[in-house]
């Protein structure tokens, strides 16, 4: 069947092809922007948090700034799961100051933003205006809810 064989050869060239088109469009793509981890809404007001407290930036405040924006207080726990997975991540770095009375004496950890995890905010900033663009709140009337 030579009209067969030359199918799959087409086919297979056809194939090569459309690699080949992947392969430029990912490498267009990396280019313009380095690939991003999908972060958790807490994540993102971990980080947020972080850089609004600046040198400030320990557990308990942390926790207070995320509440100042959302509302919503969570425990100290359900701070660090976060915070240490951004830190392995590498996007926050940490300092350990040694204890004194105003500590209660125990060692205070703050955090600070790298260079990937500023990069990270900026990403996440334009990918959520790009998201939120052209977006309204649609009218509803009482006639139409039901």
């Amino acid at each position: 069947m030579p009209g067969f064989t030359s199918y799959i050869e087409k086919f297979e060239k056809f194939e090569v092809l459309i690699e080949h088109e992947k392969d430029e469009i990912s490498k267009k793509v990396n280019d313009k922007e380095p690939s991003m981890k999908t972060f958790t809404k807490k994540e993102e007001q971990v980080l947020l948090a972080i850089y609004h407290l600046k040198d400030e930036a320990y557990l308990i405040p942390i926790r207070e700034m995320i509440k100042k924006f959302t509302g919503k207080y969570y425990s100290v726990g359900t701070i660090y799961a976060p915070l240490n997975r951004l830190h392995s991540c590498g996007y926050l770095k940490t300092c350990v100051e040694r204890p004194d009375s105003s500590s209660g004496g125990k060692p205070i950890k703050y955090y600070r933003l790298t260079r990937d995890g500023l990069a990270a905010l900026k990403a996440l900033k334009r990918q959520n205006e790009l998201m939120w663009k052209d977006f309204k709140v649609p009218a509803f009337s009482d006639k139409n809810s039901s």
